[in-house]
């Protein structure tokens, strides 16, 4: 579970608004953030260039072109929900195109919570590690699901070889806390995360993650 965490500033000898501290040093995350999830997708656009398959890479391009105009055009903390989905489909036909195709993703969120405000990179940052430590490493019939169980509550579900005692991590887990963290004291908010992990009863081989985000 995420906790808020109390940020200490050095006094200036013009003291800036808390607020716009926090602000500021939110911005700045998502940025980092972006910047790690450009050269993970750059990466995967050089090695299609190189292995001289001009199509996926003319629509891996298009797809990168509408993923980078989404994280740059909006400097805010905060974003719609169906704007960070458009991205999240947007990265993940990326990764379908760089996988092979081994995984498939299936979103489901009503439209009436759509519109509901939240960080933003917050649920992309989860699906970023749910690729590289989940199903990048499946064969095939990896997936990919994000669903609302409740008004409260976003779901992302994948799966991933089963391996005893393991749990998703990386740099995208501690962005997707930090980000957390630094939006709850912006806003005085009180979104939590947190990750389960289990293995599959259908499928032995499997392991199942579920990432969930209480808004």
């Amino acid at each position: 579970m995420v906790t808020v965490c109390d940020i200490w500033h050095k006094p200036s000898l013009y003291p800036v608004p808390q607020n716009l501290l926090h602000e500021t040093e939110s911005v700045n995350l998502s940025s980092r953030f972006n910047a790690h999830l450009t050269f993970n997708i750059l990466n995967a656009i050089q090695g299609i260039i190189l292995e001289e398959d001009k199509e996926e890479a003319f629509e891996l391009i298009g797809s990168y072109s509408r993923l980078l105009r989404k994280m740059l055009i909006n400097g805010s903390v905060h974003t719609s929900m169906s704007d960070e989905l458009d991205t999240i489909k947007d990265y993940l036909d990326i990764e379908r195109i760089r996988r092979n195709y081994n995984f498939n993703y299936y979103i489901s969120v009503p439209r009436s919570l759509r519109e509901t405000t939240i960080p933003k990179s917050l649920l992309i940052s989860i699906i970023e590690n749910a690729v590289k430590h989940g199903v990048r490493l499946m064969d095939q019939n990896g997936f990919i699901q994000i669903d609302v169980p409740d008004s409260k509550i976003i779901r992302i579900k994948n799966n991933a070889p089963y391996q005893p005692d393991s749990l998703q991590s990386g740099t995208g887990l501690m962005l997707t806390e930090d980000l957390i963290n630094r939006y709850n004291n912006l806003t005085g908010s009180s979104l939590s995360f947190k990750i389960n992990f289990c293995q599959s009863k259908k499928i032995p081989s499997q392991s199942i993650f579920e990432a969930l985000v209480r808004l």
